[in-house]
């Protein structure tokens, strides 16, 4: 087993291209056979893992059993417990990682796909309320990519404008881009015209309570309006995967590709809609290795021909997640 995760998360991280249905019905024949809860999961459900030759034919896990089970193969200990963001009021799910070093090298990678080297950027942080927290795996990923960017000028804001302001105008003279990585109740908050360099902002989503819901296409135009800015960007992330898809431009996401969106129909799990047809969203994160890279969300989309994923809403009776609660439409 040992030897199979370490080739398997090492192919993950080479700049080659593999195939991705070969490489995920390998995934689901493994975590079949060595995740405890997925392969009961499986038996529940009739399913013979040796029967499965395609991937649409693969059960996807519901994410509500990450707040009531510990999702890990069978022999690994968790290096750190990421819990999801959700409400003081609410069961939170709980993602174990054995390997804390991979899930910060897969999250560069993606984004770097996105957005290019870290190195070239000022990063800049308004997340209130995560931190401190050293079970955010948002907050995790915030301090790799601020500790692997240009330092010089960026860090973490809680809200505090002026400072902010501040920061940004003595990295006018750099020469880099600078980047605002928020959540959208902190985002909303600020106003300013940028001072220097390039400026590009990314909101992960959520309200959490802290005011009304806004529709994704409202958040995105009050943010253009109150920081003289074209685009904003978003990142779509869940405690429970160990990637994240980014949207440069217009609220279309992309996966990285070791990444891949499906869209079932809310009454047929095992049946797909085509592009530009509304349903919950299937996610196959092959970087999921260590615990399951076949999660069912509560969260709905649709596919574009161009591969790119829209999000629309969430589920009835779904929890309010800190990253995921904006609507696209």
């Amino acid at each position: 087993m040992k030897e199979f995760l370490t080739n398997f998360k090492q192919l993950l991280l080479k700049n080659e291209k593999f195939d991705f249905e070969v490489l995920a019905l390998k995934a689901f024949k493994f975590q079949a056979n060595h995740s405890p809860i997925y392969g009961e999961f499986l038996s529940h459900l009739g399913i013979n893992p040796r029967d499965v030759e395609k991937v649409s034919q693969i059960p996807f896990l519901p994410i509500s059993l990450f707040k009531e089970k510990r999702i890990i193969l069978d022999g690994l200990e968790p290096e750190i417990e990421f819990l999801s963001s959700g409400t003081t009021q609410q069961i939170r799910s709980s993602k174990l990682v054995n390997d804390l070093g991979f899930y910060k090298a897969i999250a560069r990678k993606g984004f770097e796909q996105a957005y290019g080297p870290l190195k070239d950027y000022h990063f800049f942080f308004s997340l209130p309320g995560y931190r401190d927290h050293a079970s955010s795996s948002l907050l995790t990923m915030a301090h790799h990519f601020f500790q692997n960017s240009d330092q010089r000028y960026g860090g973490f804001f809680a809200g505090d404008q002026q400072t902010l302001e501040s920061e940004l105008g003595r990295a006018k003279d750099s020469g880099k881009a600078c980047i605002l990585f928020g959540v959208t109740h902190s985002l909303l908050g600020l106003k300013f015209e940028p001072p220097g360099n390039p400026l590009l902002v990314i909101e992960t989503g959520g309200m959490k309570g802290r005011g009304k819901e806004i529709v994704r296409k409202e958040v995105h135009q009050s943010l253009m309006e109150n920081l003289s800015l074209n685009e904003i960007g978003s990142e779509y992330g869940m405690a429970e995967l160990n990637s994240q898809a980014y949207a440069i431009s217009n609220g279309h996401f992309r996966t990285p590709a070791w990444m891949k969106v499906m869209v079932r129909d809310m009454w047929g799990p095992m049946d797909y809609l085509s592009f530009g047809k509304t349903g919950a969203l299937n996610i196959i994160d092959l970087a999921n290795i260590e615990s399951c890279c076949f999660i069912a969300t509560d969260d709905l989309g649709k596919l574009n021909p161009d591969g790119s994923f829209d999000m629309i809403g969430r589920l009835d009776q779904s929890d309010l997640r800190g990253c995921n609660l904006l609507f696209a439409t």
